[in-house]
């Protein structure tokens, strides 16, 4: 998640709900820069803990975290992926 207004926040809680992974990027602005402020325990849109968000400071942090978190959850154990 990239800075955001209205619509950016709309499209967060869409993926939250969808359990789907997102990474923020705080210093951009925006929505970006609120939402570990409002989140549960700084992480979770809501108590259900479902998906817990990720934070980075960079695009480069924010692209590192995203494939850490498919090559764990996706690949299978002895792919080439995964060993990466």
């Amino acid at each position: 998640m990239i800075a955001g207004g209205n619509g950016t926040l709309g499209e967060l809680s869409a993926a939250y709900l969808n359990r789907k992974p997102v990474v923020i990027v705080e210093p951009s602005g925006g929505w970006a820069a609120k939402v570990r402020g409002m989140a549960y325990d700084g992480s979770y849109l809501d108590e259900r803990k479902w998906v817990k968000l990720d934070y980075a400071n960079t695009a480069k942090e924010a692209l590192d975290i995203a494939l850490s978190r498919i090559c764990n959850k996706d690949a299978p154990k002895n792919s080439k992926i995964a060993s990466n």
